[in-house]
């Protein structure tokens, strides 16, 4: 039995090479080099030149590689979906949506600490912008709108817990 534990997006290839490599020595096979590393780590051609000068799509592209172009079409179909989630920081309303539609969130803190980092990058932790998300969140999955104010509890305290502060009404 192998166990593969910890490392992050940018080890996992390595790490998964040498699980292989260490899986086929145990079982005595001789198969052809890994060959990952020449692959994209997000499926899609890459964005051209003419694509970048596009509006919107060069800020995308840094977070979301060849899915810059999904979001930048969305954008162009729904404007307001440009708009900043908070005016200093990069984040987008179209990002949001794509979090929930496409990542998996399924909580707000999905998306203000993992996906779109508000938590570590706003200095209110996205409280301001956290009860249109979670209306959002909570439309998207169908769940009843008492759930919104129960996800806004669920992320302030998740913040006090690990930060220690109390946050502003959103």
């Amino acid at each position: 039995m192998f166990a593969l534990v910890g490392g992050k997006l940018t080890t996992y290839r390595a790490m998964a090479e040498e699980a292989v490599d260490k899986v086929e020595a145990a079982l005595g096979l001789h198969l052809p080099r890994c060959s990952t590393h020449r692959l994209p780590l997000v499926p899609g051609r890459p964005l051209t030149p003419a694509e970048l000068g596009m509006p919107h799509m060069a800020e995308l592209a840094g977070r979301h590689g060849p899915f810059a172009r999904e979001l930048a079409a969305r954008i162009t179909r729904e404007p307001a979906l440009g708009e900043r989630l908070i005016a200093d920081l990069p984040y987008l309303w179209a990002e949001v949506d794509h979090a929930i539609a496409a990542e998996g969130c399924v909580h707000i803190e999905d998306i203000l600490r993992r996906r779109l980092p508000l938590a570590l990058t706003d200095g209110e932790l996205g409280i301001h912008v956290a009860r249109p998300i979670a209306e959002r969140l909570v439309a998207a999955w169908g769940r009843p709108a008492s759930a919104v104010d129960e996800e806004i509890e669920r992320y302030r305290e998740l913040m006090h817990r690990e930060t220690g502060r109390s946050l502003g009404r959103c």
